[in-house]
This record gives C-alpha cells, structure tokens and sequence, in this order.
C-alpha cells in the first residue's frame, strides 16, 4: 500500500518541493532548505508490533509515528502475522519470514530496495552481518549486555556478539543518551562518530492528572536492574499513615530475575501489581499518580520518567548520569541500592510545596524532549551521507 509516505520518486519530490515551501516561507529560508534532500528509508518495526511492548518498542512506534509524517519514502519491515499498530497503519510494509530466517529475508530486502539508509533499531543482527554499502543503522539503546547482573541470557550473548561487528559494518550508528554514547565508546572506543538520538513523551498532547493525585507508581518490565523490589522494600519504610494515603501500584510484564516478586507486591499492605498495562490502562495509571518512581540501578532512556515531565507529576529517581541527564533538577534523587534513601527521597516528593515545586519543573523540562528532534537528528545524518 501506497500513501504520502511511500509516494513514487518523481511525485514524492514534487509533495517535498511544495512542503518546502510551505514550510520555509520566504525566499532565503526557501534556500536554506533546498538543501534538504529527498530519503528513502527502511525501518525494523518488529519490537512496536509485539503484543506487550518494552521501551524499545515504545520508542520505534514513537520514531516511525513522527518520521511517517516527514516528506519522505519510507519501507517499514515486520515479521510474518504480526499485526501493525493502527498508528502506522497506510505505511508501506514489508511482511518477512518469522525466527532466525528474519534476518536473512530483511537483508535481502534492504539490498532490494537500496534505501538510503536501513535502520535497524532493537537489533544489532542485520547490520553484523552486511556490507558497509548497504547503509544500515544501528541504535543503541543501553549497555546492559555488557554488565553483570540478572539478564536474558541468550538476548545479552546475541548482543554481545553482534555490537562490536554492528559497529564497524553499519553506515550510522546511533547513541540514545549521551550517557550510552560516554559507556558506548568507553568500550569501544573505535566506534567514532555515534550521534545521540534522545527520544521524547509518547503524547502530543499529555493526559490531565485527577485533582487529588494518590499513588506512588512504577512502571517497566519486572526485572532486577529495575529494582523494583528494593522499591517494595523502601514503601514499608514509610509512615503507615502515608502508605495508607499513597499506595504503591507497579506496572509491567514479568522479566527476569524477579521469581515471586508479584507476590510479594500483592502480600504488602497498600501495594497493587498490575501485571502489564495497556496504552489506556497507562494514560489512567499517570493521571492518578501523585508519584513516579524510577528506581533502575540502569538505564537506557527511561520513557515512562519522559511521559511523567510532560504530565507535570514529580518524580523519584536513581542518581545514575542518564536521569541526570534527562530530568535535571526536576526530580528527587535516590541512590538506588539503599531502601533507606529511596524512601526518603519519596517522602520529600509527596510535601505539598515540595510536589508543586517539581511538577512546574518537570513540564518546564520535558520541553527539551520531543520526537520531533529526535527524527530531525536522524534525517539530519542520513542526508549528511553520499546520494545512492
């Protein structure tokens, strides 16, 4: 199927020439922009169509969201039966082979289609094992692979094995924090060039929260790099009065290296599991949150922490680089190995002058994340590279 995004060469420049102008007004902006050039471009969308989607999936529905509206010829490649979100629905899309022939069959395709540039999102297998002048791209979310802890073992050996080949074969290769990128070429210093992409609150508009917000929330994936028990640890810590007032609800699917930590959420008094949320079930989640916690001991990005800056609601977090990074002084920080301080920092966020003071800096913060940017950034590199 054909729409905007996926127009022939010659109609496609013809809608690019007249949103150029629609967009650049005068003449000398006009100029400025005649500078950007026409892409065509492939992305993996398999983790956006899984059924229960990670941040990883989260974040390329968001990217394909804003890059679908851009004047450009875009190829979304997913795997067989999946079903496509309603929100990419009217893109061009290449249905390809499931398990390990996905890969093979996505290569093929990309040397098919000769894109200007092939991302490859959530996977680093693809571009390990192409030629330079396919002009795949790779971004790197985190480097939990690399460290130790409780992980999914075989994704972390995939990871561990296909980043370093990734990054001497793909074309771009892309960073989502600069506290990834610092970590990224502290490793591997040969990687050279690594942009950081960043990402932004999956609403344009973000939902309204209750009058009188309640909960102390936590949302992602059970596991124990969230540290989401060290956080069910640190409610009991509190006054019953407050725990009474503000009950701890945390939401996500189950991971790994978490055995019978839904149980014990649900065994402790005014605590809620929630199992994994959907997209509405979320909205509703943030809007009765008088609270978000991100207790990670690492992280990537953090999407929900961006969802909680763009709703105004103060947060808690780790004080690890990436959420310095992200939220700045619109958060109360914790160190996230230490049940006493996670509590702590949770009490500070729920006094009233306290809460007000940082929902006005989350909302003046999350000004500086938007998906907007990071496409621009995106676009910016591809058109930076040789025409095919």
């Amino acid at each position: 199927m054909q729409d905007k995004n996926c127009l022939p060469g010659s109609l496609a420049k013809f809608s690019l020439a007249q949103g150029l102008k629609r967009n650049c007004g005068d003449s000398q902006q006009l100029a400025r922009c005649a500078t950007l050039r026409f892409v065509h471009l492939a992305v993996d969308i398999r983790a956006a169509c899984e059924p229960q989607r990670t941040g990883k999936g989260q974040w390329t529905l968001s990217f394909c969201k804003e890059l679908l509206v851009r004047e450009h010829r875009v190829t979304l490649l997913a795997q067989d039966g999946a079903p496509i979100p309603s929100e990419l629905s009217g893109a061009a899309v290449r249905m390809l082979p499931g398990g390990v022939r996905w890969h093979g069959a996505a290569r093929k395709v990309v040397r098919e289609l000769r894109p200007d540039v092939a991302l490859f999102p959530t996977s680093f297998i693809v571009s390990a094992f192409s030629s330079p002048h396919d002009r795949t791209a790779i971004l790197v979310h985190d480097m939990v692979a690399f460290s130790r802890g409780s992980h999914d073992r075989r994704a972390q050996w995939i990871e561990r094995l296909t980043l370093p080949r990734a990054l001497r074969q793909a074309t771009l290769r892309f960073a989502l924090s600069e506290a990834t990128r610092e970590e990224l070429l502290k490793r591997f210093p040969q990687a050279g060039n690594v942009p950081v992409l960043g990402a932004g609150p999956q609403w344009g508009s973000p939902p309204q929260r209750v009058q009188f917000p309640v909960g102390i929330c936590c949302v992602g994936t059970l596991c124990e790099r969230k540290n989401q028990a060290r956080l069910l640890k640190a409610f009991t810590l509190l006054p019953p009065a407050l725990q009474e007032h503000h009950p701890l609800v945390i939401a996500g699917g189950e991971g790994w290296g978490v055995s019978g930590l839904p149980q014990k959420i649900e065994h402790t008094p005014h605590a809620r599991y929630a199992g994994y949320v959907n997209a509405e079930e979320y909205r509703k989640l943030l809007q009765s949150a008088a609270v978000i916690v991100v207790p990670s001991l690492q992280e990537g990005m953090g999407l929900a922490m961006l969802d909680a800056l763009s709703c105004g609601i103060p947060l808690v977090l780790s004080d690890i680089p990436i959420f310095r990074e992200v939220a700045g002084n619109a958060a109360e920080y914790c160190d996230p190995r230490d049940t006493a301080s996670i509590a702590a920092a949770v009490q500070r966020a729920l006094q009233p002058e306290r809460a007000q003071r940082l929902s006005t800096l989350a909302k003046e913060r999350s000004s500086l994340w938007s998906w907007k940017t990071v496409v621009d950034r995106f676009l910016n590199a591809c058109r930076a590279l040789p025409p095919r």
